[in-house]
């Protein structure tokens, strides 16, 4: 039973290797210049969800993404400047499941590095992003004057590295903050999200508002979530008079059926401060929550 069970799993790895090389290839065949981060950024935000969903590999899983061309931008004091600045992230993974009735939601932050020769260390501006995934000092965002407090103050899986290794065909990993990061031994960005949609990669998110100061973590990916999909859907031929502005109603529309298809297929290519990419998993297609059930009595 063990091994029908690796064997499952590996296949699906495998599914989702090759589509993440398709997805590269497609967007390396329409670029002009090298590719480059955001570049890698598109093709897992854009053209990963779609291949994924065509493999029949995850039946019961829906997979989603937008991509937004501009990161969010963090201001905080340092360990290496005061003031310091840097990304939040390039793309936001986050993945949903409905268990015994209730939600449950486990997000990633993921900065893309370029490895040209299989490592890299982290040096200059790019310290500061590091300080931020060692530490979480408190921080602004560019796009409001909301203050972030996140706990703990340490190395966390809900922010990693995704590490590029250029080359016919590329590959895509992922790995922990590190100072000097190397693809060698890091787990593959396929089998992050594996570990993501199990609950063994990411941190969970409870959706309480964006005001809620108890949680700064599900905090920050909940105004990640709302700034960017409310520009995305609001800037697309999408019907919105129904659906609430909240996280939860903007992420399905990443993946519903009842929606313009074309329109959310289309990439986000503005520079839109304090938005992000995201890639979204909805693994509870078909299953029933408390929200809903209390909805339709």
């Amino acid at each position: 039973m063990y091994d029908i069970i690796i064997v499952f799993v590996m296949k699906k790895i495998t599914t989702i290797n090759n589509a993440i090389q398709t997805a590269i290839n497609n967007i390396a065949s329409r670029a002009v210049k090298p590719m480059q981060e955001p570049d890698y950024n598109a093709a897992v935000a854009i053209e990963l969800p779609r291949l994924i969903n065509a493999s029949g590999v995850f039946p019961n899983v829906q997979f989603g993404g937008c991509f937004i061309h501009q990161s969010p931008k963090a201001t905080f004091s340092g360990k290496y400047n005061n003031p310091a600045t840097c990304e939040v992230g390039d793309l936001l993974a986050i993945c949903h499941d409905v268990v015994d009735g209730d939600d449950r939601y486990n997000a990633a932050l993921i900065q893309w590095k370029i490895l040209h020769r299989g490592v890299e260390k982290i040096t200059g501006t790019a310290l500061n992003q590091l300080d931020l995934y060692e530490h979480w000092p408190k921080f602004k965002l560019n796009c409001c004057n909301c203050l972030f407090d996140i706990l703990p103050k340490t190395v966390t899986p809900g922010a990693q590295y995704g590490l590029i290794l250029p080359g016919v065909p590329a590959d895509l990993y992922c790995s922990i903050p590190l100072i000097s990061l190397r693809a060698e031994n890091s787990p593959s960005f396929a089998r992050f999200i594996i570990n993501l949609m199990k609950w063994q990669t990411g941190r969970p998110v409870v959706f309480n508002g964006i005001h809620n100061t108890a949680d700064g973590w599900s905090s920050l990916v909940e105004h990640l979530i709302v700034a960017s999909l409310t520009k995305r859907f609001n800037r697309s031929n999408v019907k919105l008079k129904d659906v609430s502005r909240s996280a939860q109603d903007f992420l399905k529309l990443l993946v519903t059926d009842d929606t313009d298809k074309e329109a959310i297929k289309m990439p986000v290519a503005e520079k839109d401060d304090g938005a992000i990419s995201i890639l979204y998993i909805e693994m509870a297609k078909d299953k029933k929550n408390n929200r809903n059930r209390t909805v339709n009595k």
